[in-house]
């Protein structure tokens, strides 16, 4: 893993960091993905990989203080820009349940409940797609509906 000491290029620290992550070896990328934010701050992919690696190690705070610092949006290919906001705070309710579970995941969901309603900006209209993400992990069906009926946002004028 050479690109990690001598090449400065965020896409492929980030790439090696994804490698290190998907073979748990979670300190190695997270090392990976500061040096990428390092290289580029507007490389969002390695916000949320940084993430992915706290919420895997279950530093759940860190994981939510570095998607709150990540810009929401990325120049990619010296070009072309492209929004995050929707991956970033899909990345805050994988870490927000992640917690939750963590914590025994039984019980009152209030908690959870509220903290998934401050994660999601509700100008996206990705409130319901929360559902697949809380039924992926388990999470009782009473907390998506909760969620869900605070998800309608105004239509867009015609």
């Amino acid at each position: 893993m050479g690109l990690f000491k001598r090449d400065p290029d965020p896409v492929k620290l980030t790439s090696e960091g994804n490698y290190c992550g998907e073979r748990e070896n979670f300190d190695r990328a997270i090392l990976c993905f500061q040096r990428a934010i390092a290289a580029d701050a507007k490389h969002v992919p390695a916000y949320l990989g940084i993430s992915t690696a706290y919420r895997e190690k279950g530093d759940y705070e860190k994981a939510i203080k570095i998607l709150e610092s990540a810009p929401k949006e990325s120049q990619v290919g010296g070009e072309s820009f492209m929004d995050f906001s929707f991956q970033i705070a899909f990345q805050k309710v994988s870490v927000l349940v992640a917690r939750h579970q963590r914590g025994g995941g039984q019980g009152d969901t209030s908690d959870l409940v509220q903290a998934l309603q401050e994660a999601v900006p509700r100008q996206y209209c990705i409130r319901p797609r929360i559902g697949r993400l809380l039924a992926h992990y388990g999470v009782e069906s009473a907390c998506f509906s909760q969620i869900a009926s605070a998800a309608v946002s105004p239509r867009r004028p015609k």
